[in-house]
């Protein structure tokens, strides 16, 4: 191959956070105690840190050029698709997850967006993403 290009997904720091919190618990919750599935043990979790942006920007030596957002998922894999001419037709709206809340009790705390403000730093810039108070995110759950 003479030419290539490489690309990733991004979404929404403060959904992917939700989005892994959710899948991690789903995992888990049948084999763990509820105290080992605390968002504090996930935040400190190795697998929880694999996920953090900076480890899906490069491939060996190759630097990831394109970005996908979710959010706009359709278009963004066709405007991808005519810059290359991969040939491939996107359609539809199926959502593959979602961000409801596995735990009712769940509330964003100072704390995690902290982590998620620093963790995802890459997401927020270059997808041009905004950061919010824990308030802001809780008032986004309660709404869905």
């Amino acid at each position: 191959i003479d030419e290539f290009t490489c690309f990733t997904t991004i979404r929404n720091p403060y959904n992917r956070f939700l989005s892994h919190y959710n899948y991690f618990l789903k995992m888990n919750e049948q084999r763990h105690p509820i105290e080992d599935l605390s968002v504090e043990k996930f935040m400190d979790r190795t697998m929880t840190r694999a996920c953090f942006p900076e480890n899906f920007r490069c491939f060996q030596d190759f630097k990831v050029t394109n970005l996908i957002k979710v959010e706009n998922l359709n278009d963004d894999l066709n405007k991808f698709n005519q810059m290359y001419n991969i040939g491939f037709t996107i359609s539809g709206d199926k959502r593959l997850n979602s961000n409801k809340v596995r735990d009712k009790n769940f509330k964003f705390t100072t704390e995690m967006v902290n982590f998620i403000d620093k963790n995802y730093e890459l997401d927020f810039v270059e997808g041009g993403y905004s950061k919010k108070s824990p308030k802001e995110l809780n008032e986004q759950l309660s709404e869905s």
